[in-house]
């Protein structure tokens, strides 16, 4: 399978994880533009790298903006587990109560580096063997952390093809 193909298997993932944070947040709330513009600074800081592995971390209208493509989605969540984990981010998000419930930041920062190093291991170019047989019980434990996490409270929830009925806990 070309990486092409496997960014469009997880894109739905990705994406989910991102408007469903937003969605915890209140999409239209001060702290959600907020995290937005902090999301974007550290996006600028991470493009001044050259190595031209990393995914692309500029966004100029912003990580919530628009419909992006999988390649897109990885820097986005990229940006966005930067900005809730630094100090800032942090501070911001506890400004809300739901927020401030012990090990809701840790549990969201938890998800979206579990996500990040998944994507980054199915588009590796050579997989052993006996990583592929773990992958079921893997990919098991990222449906948990979606379901616990970044329950859906909006929409169909969690009822999509990605989170089918058989996953239930």
């Amino acid at each position: 399978m070309s990486n092409g193909n496997v960014a469009r298997n997880y894109l739905g993932v990705l994406k989910h994880a991102r408007d469903t944070f937003f969605e915890h947040v209140g999409n239209a709330s001060k702290v959600a533009q907020e995290i937005d513009a902090l999301a974007m600074l550290h996006g600028e800081l991470c493009c001044q790298q050259s190595d031209r592995e990393w995914p692309n971390t500029q966004f100029p209208g912003g990580i919530r903006a628009g419909k992006q493509n999988g390649k897109k989605l990885t820097g986005i969540l990229l940006c966005l587990l930067t900005a809730i984990s630094s100090a800032k981010g942090q501070s911001l998000l506890e400004k809300q109560p739901k927020w401030r419930e012990c090990g809701i930041i840790e549990d969201w920062i938890m998800l979206l580096e579990m996500l990040l190093e998944w994507e980054a291991w199915l588009n590796s170019s050579k997989m052993m063997k006996s990583d592929v047989h773990k992958a079921t019980t893997k990919h098991w434990y990222i449906v948990y952390l979606m379901r616990k996490v970044a329950a859906r409270t909006s929409g169909m929830g969690l009822k999509l093809m990605n989170f089918m009925e058989s996953y239930t806990w």
